[in-house]
């Protein structure tokens, strides 16, 4: 059996973590303005998150094509290039559809 006065301390010291958790939640939630996600704020940024992965293939791509020395190399690279480039561009024109804006560059 633990002793009285030690566990006084432990339950003053839960009370205390827990209270400076609540306290920290309350701030960030103020800070950051938690708000539920609706369905279509979640396909919203799902849209975007698919932009910047597209954007990401597309400047792998065409790194990798700047780089490659193999004709054959080159020529897959060109169509993987066209196909990000044609991904990133419906991607781009859906977002703008829908009010969001992509400010990178595709450069």
């Amino acid at each position: 059996m633990d002793h009285p006065i030690k566990q006084t301390s432990r339950e003053r010291i839960l009370r205390y973590l827990t209270l400076l958790w609540l306290k920290t939640r309350n701030a960030a939630h103020t800070i950051f303005d938690f708000k539920r996600e609706t369905p279509e704020r979640a396909r919203e940024i799902h849209l975007l998150n698919e932009l910047e992965r597209a954007l990401a293939t597309l400047r792998a791509a065409r790194t990798a094509f700047s780089e490659a020395r193999d004709p054959d190399l080159i020529e897959a690279l060109i169509y993987e290039m066209k196909t990000a480039e044609a991904r990133y561009c419906f991607l781009l024109k859906k977002a703008k559809e829908n009010g969001l804006t992509q400010e990178r560059s595709a450069r």
